[in-house]
């Protein structure tokens, strides 16, 4: 099973040439309210897949691997396949 979270990445400027990770928020809104104040630091829009186990992340991958193939084939190929 596969939990997604979407959120914001607030990452804060260092004065130089960085920006540091600070903390996740849940919305847009909130993530600009945080810039609003804060006009040097940036905000990353993030989504994290949380799964139960690595069997079902590799099955993931593997899922993800297997629609880029197929999307690679023409209609006569996929029939050819039995797919």
């Amino acid at each position: 099973m596969k939990t997604v979270i979407d959120c914001y990445d607030v990452r804060v400027w260092d004065g130089g040439s960085m920006h540091n990770h600070k903390f996740y928020v849940a919305t847009k809104e909130e993530a600009d309210k945080w810039i609003a104040e804060n006009r040097f630091d940036v905000v990353y829009p993030i989504t994290f897949e949380i799964y139960d186990t690595i069997e079902d992340a590799l099955e993931g991958n593997t899922e993800k691997i297997r629609k880029r193939a197929l999307a690679k084939l023409s209609p006569s190929e996929i029939k050819a396949l039995g797919l």
